[in-house]
């Protein structure tokens, strides 16, 4: 069974992806501050530290470079 960690990196990988297949191609950077923004938003509305709204934020973007790396070595 993943770990915790895997579960959240794969659940913020699939937002992700899901804004990337929405019309109008947006970029990766575009979808991962898309996305960061929504999970640092919730965060915040559930009461959470303003520091625990940017580690979220950071994670995600890190979850979104690697996916971008990772969709730029599948295009090679």
């Amino acid at each position: 069974m993943p770990s915790c960690p895997n579960l959240l990196i794969s659940a913020i990988r699939r937002e992700i992806l899901g804004v990337l297949a929405e019309p109008g191609e947006p970029s990766v950077p575009a979808a991962t501050a898309q996305v960061a923004d929504g999970w640092s938003a919730r965060r915040r509305q559930h009461g959470h530290s303003p520091s625990s709204a940017r580690a979220t934020a950071a994670l995600v973007c890190q979850v979104g470079a690697d996916l971008g790396s990772e969709l730029v070595a599948d295009r090679s």
